[in-house]
């Protein structure tokens, strides 16, 4: 589980990515055997090779109903640190 404080504030969106080769384990695979799979995968006709930054290939992200985390707008501390805003203090 990813720690609440690790994520972005107001996030609605996500998507989560494998690149494998088949079969599963190969140490040098040809293009050929590699395997793509996204938890929700693009239209291969609007995206035709893998592009993990394709914004409109993520899927909807509930983190209330589907993880039990309460959605904040408020960046948390982390976040803030990361931003170059807040201390930089590690608690």
């Amino acid at each position: 589980m990813i720690p609440r404080q690790y994520l972005p504030a107001g996030v609605t969106k996500f998507n989560a990515y494998a690149i494998h080769a088949s079969p599963w384990g190969e140490t040098s695979p040809s293009a050929d055997d590699v395997v793509y799979e996204s938890l929700y995968p693009a239209d291969p006709a609007v995206v035709p090779a893998p592009d993990f930054h394709y914004l409109d290939g993520f899927g909807p992200l509930d983190l209330e109903g589907d993880v039990g985390y309460q959605q904040s707008e408020e960046m948390s501390e982390l976040w803030q640190q990361a931003k170059g805003q807040g201390d930089y203090t590690f608690r």
